[in-house]
């Protein structure tokens, strides 16, 4: 029986050309031939969609050019394309978000991606998520540098949670959000096949990258599936494995048990799914 691992991303996003990128593209790759080499297999797995609302994007731009924000918070590399796609379609440059305001990556990903459009980060909190956000406006806000600046715009999509904003504000800062886009199930042929690993046994692990992806993971195996997914997932033991601390909450809510990295990366991920299956080796 195959030894199924199933990431919940339909590619592993690296760049390479800087040298720490090369580093975690070469770090991703050693851990995918250890996991490999210990008989499992890596499955890549697509369960949401992002949907651009052209409108929503468009106004973000205006309601940026037309108010004076002292930061911008970048949550996606979904969030980034679409800004920048909307910069360049008005006819200005990219360092326009520069010229008017701290800019802030919530991770690597995002940071390299407003990098390659020209865009200097400024800021990037030291864990990956909405929490690490806040622990960054916490110390800026105890700043002296950053005296009197308030003001923070998030573009970013429609399902987010509202920690990051509720958070912010109650810390003394004033926010506003614009949803530019949409995050939906993704609906294909490799869904029949993932019940089957459910169904056989052969699903080991499942690394889920966002809370939208768990939302959409179970709102759609179940239509495929003949039993109940989670009841499955528990009753085979499949350990689960969560980017951060709110994709772990969304899964606590199906009732499951994640691990959660401590790096909210990819890369942090599969280096903690490494150590379980090391310690299940160690302790059959």
């Amino acid at each position: 029986m195959q030894k199924i691992i199933l990431l919940t991303r339909d590619r592993i996003e690296v760049r390479e050309g800087e040298e720490s990128n090369a580093s975690s593209s070469n770090k991703i790759k050693s851990i995918i031939a250890e996991l490999e080499g210990k008989g499992f297999n890596l499955m890549l797995h697509k369960t949401i969609d992002v949907v651009r609302d052209e409108e929503k994007v468009i106004n973000a731009l205006k309601r940026f050019i037309s108010s004076e924000y002292d930061f911008i918070v970048f949550m996606s590399v979904s969030a980034v394309r679409f800004i920048i796609d909307a910069i360049h379609a008005s006819g200005l440059e990219p360092s326009i978000l520069n010229d008017r305001c701290y800019v802030i990556a919530v991770g690597p990903s995002t940071r390299d991606e407003l990098v390659k459009s020209g865009v200097r980060v400024d800021l990037i909190p030291p864990r990956y998520s909405s929490y690490g956000l806040i622990e960054l406006f916490r110390s800026i806000k105890d700043d002296p540098r950053h005296g009197g600046k308030v003001r923070v715009f998030i573009p970013r999509s429609r399902e987010a949670s509202t920690l990051l904003a509720d958070a912010l504000t109650s810390l003394g800062f004033r926010v506003d959000e614009e949803h530019i886009y949409r995050v939906v199930p993704s609906r294909h042929d490799g869904w029949k096949k993932v019940a089957e690993y459910i169904a056989n046994g052969s699903l080991h692990h499942i690394i889920f990258t966002s809370s939208s992806s768990v939302n959409a993971f179970f709102t759609i195996i179940n239509e495929y599936s003949k039993d109940d997914a989670v009841d499955a997932i528990l009753k085979n033991g499949t350990r689960i494995v969560a980017i951060g601390p709110l994709t772990a909450d969304t899964l606590r809510a199906y009732g499951l048990n994640p691990y959660v990295a401590d790096e909210h990366t990819v890369q942090g991920t599969l280096e903690l799914l490494l150590k379980i299956v090391e310690d299940v080796e160690d302790n059959p």
